[in-house]
């Protein structure tokens, strides 16, 4: 039988920002790749409001409940 997998979910906002390694005082948004997670902690996802996504051809996703769940079935997808 195979090893079942297990993953750690931990809900976190606010300070999330002040590892990303942004330099906006205060963060307010966390760049990611395009694949939700962090340049420097690729185990990380951010999603949602706190999340900031360059659309290829210019601009960011807005920052709507929409976006989101969108965002969140699609990390949680990946993590599956």
């Amino acid at each position: 039988m195979a090893p079942e997998k297990t993953h750690q979910v931990e809900i976190i906002g606010g300070g999330a920002g002040d590892c990303s390694g942004s330099n906006d005082d205060p963060p307010t948004k966390v760049p990611v790749q395009s694949d939700f997670t962090l340049a420097s902690h690729p185990e990380v996802y951010v999603i949602g409001e706190l999340a900031s996504y360059a659309v290829p051809g210019g601009g960011n996703f807005r920052g709507t409940a929409d976006v989101a769940i969108a965002e969140g079935k699609h990390v949680g997808d990946h993590i599956r």
